[in-house]
């Protein structure tokens, strides 16, 4: 592993050349990075970031490590800087690491440079040498920032939303609700590894939702409750209940309201329903209750709730209107065969489930490389190089919707975004029917 990573840039300043030296993080370095980072963003000046906040969250979040921070310095004063963020993400029964890109930011006396274009491809670089086979981070769709990563190779492939009422709505959504008998409480430190199994329960078969292991949900959920990166307030501060139904906890919710956050963060006069999971309908029903209740009686003027759009959630809430935002979900394929090679259990139990049992070979070729299956009955190997009689090519967006069951294979080849498809038989037209089927993909 390359501990160091220098693109120096020259440029004159005062009859002097100046250096721009773009490496990892350094002892000391976090004094630098949160004086950046606040001056980039207003978000991060009235939330209160401090360095000793930042080297909190790197002992908390075993995704967020000093030596995935990376930052551009010239004269010895960090002026640009890029966090890489690992983040385990399941995809039915296997698990892909994913290099998340955060705090983007330059100061403001330094940008029009390239600097944060650089720092980019720096990250690119480093999930490279990681081995982190795919990068993916949110951004304003259209923005400037989006323009940048498109250059880079991002993509978009997914468009995230959330369910949203005014108070008004929210009151009739309460009476729909109503009341089932299911207790719940005030959520307890005895209830985290509960919840964390029951979020394992609920989210099964899905793609998209991070790996949480008891470590991860005590760090998070403990003596400070994290929301967004590392933006946390006090758990006393957020609606945090469970339901409990014989006995047993079968399901929680995580809300806050803006207003008494003791940190600012967001629109003061919303409420959020930030997770909502539970093992049953009639657990869920009564913790939807009782925390749209308690937002409303804090006194949230609108309430949004993040879930994803499945028939459980639209029929919990019916006065809710689902709204997509501004942003954009982007994602660069940094290695094909080792993605492919990371997910290969959960496609063998795809071909077992539908019972294809064949011989054969698929290259699967997209902008930024290409990879070969082998399929021998229900087993595949993953091979980099080699030919094949079958092969398909698609650009790597419309790839990675098909990845993500965001898109069916089946629904690409109907609207003819499959730039090429050449196939030895019909078998493997069914292979890839089965191997990427429409499926539910919601980051939480």
């Amino acid at each position: 592993m390359r501990t160091t990573f220098k693109l120096r840039v020259e440029r004159a300043c005062g009859g002097r050349a100046m250096v721009l030296e773009f490496r990892r993080y350094r002892d000391g370095d976090e004094v630098g990075i949160v004086e950046t980072m606040n001056s980039a963003f207003e978000t991060f000046r009235q939330w209160g970031l401090t360095s000793d906040i930042w080297l909190e969250l790197t002992r908390r979040d075993y995704g967020f490590r000093r030596d995935l921070a990376l930052v551009a310095e010239e004269d010895g004063k960090i002026v640009g800087h890029v966090q890489l963020v690992l983040r385990k993400l399941r995809y039915g029964c296997a698990v892909f690491t994913t290099g998340g890109i955060a705090n983007v930011s330059t100061r403001p006396e330094h940008r029009g440079r390239g600097i944060a274009t650089r720092l980019m491809s720096l990250a690119v670089e480093t999930c490279r040498e990681e081995g982190i086979p795919i990068s993916s981070l949110w951004t304003g769709f259209l923005s400037p920032a989006h323009h940048i990563y498109r250059k880079l190779g991002y993509v978009d492939t997914f468009s995230p939303y959330s369910f949203g009422a005014h108070f008004l709505e929210v009151k009739e959504a309460l009476k729909l609700l109503g009341g089932n008998g299911v207790e719940v409480r005030e959520l307890q430190s005895a209830d985290l590894d509960e919840i964390r199994k029951i979020y394992a329960l609920f989210t099964e078969g899905w793609i998209g939702p991070g790996v949480r292991d008891a470590e991860y949900v005590r760090n998070k959920f403990t003596d400070k409750q994290f929301y967004h990166t590392f933006f946390y307030d006090e758990p006393e501060n957020f609606v945090r209940l469970v339901s409990v139904d014989g006995g047993k906890v079968t399901g929680y919710v995580i809300a806050a309201f803006g207003g008494k956050l003791s940190r600012r963060y967001g629109d003061p006069y919303a409420g959020s329903v930030l997770e909502a999971i539970a093992l049953d309908e009639k657990s869920l029903r009564c913790l939807m209750h009782s925390a749209l209740q308690e937002l409303l009686e804090a006194g949230a003027k609108k309430v949004w709730v993040n879930a994803p759009d499945i028939p459980l959630y639209r029929r919990l809430l019916p006065e809710f209107r689902k709204v997509g935002g501004q942003g954009t979900y982007m994602d660069k394929i940094i290695d094909l065969p080792a993605l492919l090679e990371q997910v290969k259990s959960e496609l063998e139990r795809r071909l077992i489930e539908r019972g294809v049992s064949v011989s054969t070979s698929i290259k699967l070729a997209v902008d930024s490389g290409s990879a070969v299956l082998k399929i021998e009955d229900d087993s595949i190997t993953v091979s980099r190089e080699g030919s094949s009689p079958s092969y398909i090519s698609l650009s790597d967006r419309n790839f990675l919707k098909m990845f993500y069951g965001v898109e069916s294979f089946e629904e690409l080849l109907q609207r003819r975004a499959v730039r090429s498809l050449k196939l030895a038989s019909g078998m493997e037209l069914e292979i890839l029917s089965t191997l990427f089927p429409k499926n539910l993909f919601y980051v939480w």
